[in-house]
């Protein structure tokens, strides 16, 4: 009997209560008694992206990858440029108030300067670095492969050791294949389009050594290095005037 007295006290202290906490001034709105101490938020508002003029949120923020500034040369991308002829070299993200220096083969090219002037290749394969002077420090850049075609051969024979396909294996495969080629020893590589040669076959960046007089010579380069004739190399008569088919 105690027992159920005390649940109905509980009960109607419950109900004084929220009476209480809901009566106003008559027009439905609730009245909330609020000590001095104590500041009424509106959960309403989202205050998680508030921050100080000025800083950044310590909170569910990534730190941000400072990336390193990276050699810019799009003409050399996807392919040879060509040996002889001017280009213009850039920088992205290079610090500000620094003053750049392009090294071809680790020899410098021209003086530190706020902008790179315009450089001509050899033919050949190079190592590009740009060292940067910044008030922070010195720093290069991370090397980057250029690759530059001399003027058109004259007409002989050429010992051909691979035909790299320009669209199915693509500019990097060709560079591998040359660095690879040369390293094993074939210190007078030449590596060209296939395209220039009306009488080739089209669409293959061909590795070859070439100003030979006979086939004979050719093949006994093949030999030389002991790469199988014909499937390792073959000796080719190259005409860069003939026609297709010739």
């Amino acid at each position: 009997m105690w027992l159920g007295i005390g649940v109905g006290v509980i009960a109607i202290a419950g109900v004084a209560a929220a009476l209480l906490l809901t009566k106003g001034d008559g027009d439905g709105t609730p009245e909330i008694d609020v000590g001095a101490d104590q500041a009424i938020v509106d959960e309403s508002q989202d205050l998680s992206s508030t921050t100080l003029a000025g800083v950044a949120p310590t909170q569910e923020t990534a730190p941000v990858e400072v990336q390193p500034p990276v050699v810019v040369f799009d003409q050399a991308v996807g392919g040879p440029i060509q040996g002889g002829n001017e280009y213009t070299v850039g920088i992205q993200g290079g610090p500000a108030n620094a003053t750049y220096r392009l090294f071809v083969d680790d020899q410098p090219q021209a003086d530190p300067a706020p902008q790179l002037p315009p450089v001509v290749f050899a033919p050949g394969r190079h190592l590009l670095v740009i060292e940067i002077t910044a008030p922070e420090g010195v720093t290069t850049t991370a090397p980057v492969l250029v690759y530059a075609v001399g003027g058109l051969p004259v007409a002989g024979f050429r010992a051909n050791l691979s035909s790299v396909n320009i669209e199915l294996q693509g500019w990097p495969e060709a560079v591998r294949q040359f660095d690879e080629f040369v390293a094993l020893g074939h210190t007078q590589l030449q590596l060209m389009p296939s395209d220039w040669f009306p009488s080739l076959t089209p669409g293959h960046w061909n590795l070859f050594v070439g100003d030979f007089a006979t086939s004979e010579e050719a093949l006994a380069y093949c030999t030389q290095f002991g790469l199988a004739v014909p499937d390792q190399c073959f000796a080719k008569f190259v005409d860069p005037d003939a026609s297709a088919g010739g």
